[in-house]
């Protein structure tokens, strides 16, 4: 038996993530319905699995500037509350499909401004506040509802879902 762990295992420990970007891990398919949805027309092809390889191409390029340019894209169908709302939705399932208990998603408010939407209606809306509270609980379940076969004396657990806890609670007594 190798004691290298296997995919499935990786995705089930839980992880913190101390450096996201909210723009930066769109699904692919979600770019390509947003761009309908919205009217851009900027992506390089609007075939799912085409814009997903050539997103994965512009982060391996080793230069920033070509990394960057998929950015161009991804804040390019970030210009309404509801698509906000989809992306910050999506980012937490995806966030926690993916063992992160814990995680720091920043963006950048005034990048998403283009199709006159204020800053106000960026930052603080309702639906985004809701839609990290949903996320926190959906992590924090993962963290107390032991995955099979994951390993319970995993250092930080504990602490990790009670400083969810607390967080969950701060944002409910803001609301």
């Amino acid at each position: 038996m190798s004691d290298v762990p296997g995919l499935e295992q990786i995705r089930r420990a839980p992880k913190v993530l101390l450096h996201d970007h909210l723009d930066g891990g769109l699904r692919a398919a979600t770019i390509v319905e947003l761009a309908d949805q919205t009217g851009y027309t900027g992506l390089p092809t609007t075939d799912p699995d085409e814009l997903d390889s050539w997103m994965t191409r512009g982060a391996s390029r080793k230069d920033l500037v070509l990394y960057l340019e998929t950015f161009a894209h991804t804040v390019g169908v970030m210009q309404t509350p509801e698509a906000l709302v989809r992306v910050a939705r999506e980012c937490a399932e995806d966030l926690a499909d993916d063992g992160i208990v814990y995680a720091e998603v920043r963006f950048a408010p005034e990048l998403h401004l283009e199709r006159d939407m204020a800053l106000d209606d960026v930052v603080v809306t309702p639906e985004l506040v809701t839609l990290v509270k949903q996320g926190m609980t959906r992590c924090s379940m993962f963290v107390h509802d032991e995955p099979s076969g994951a390993s319970t004396s995993l250092p930080g657990r504990t602490q990790i879902a009670q400083d969810l806890d607390t967080l969950r609670d701060f944002m409910a007594q803001a609301k």
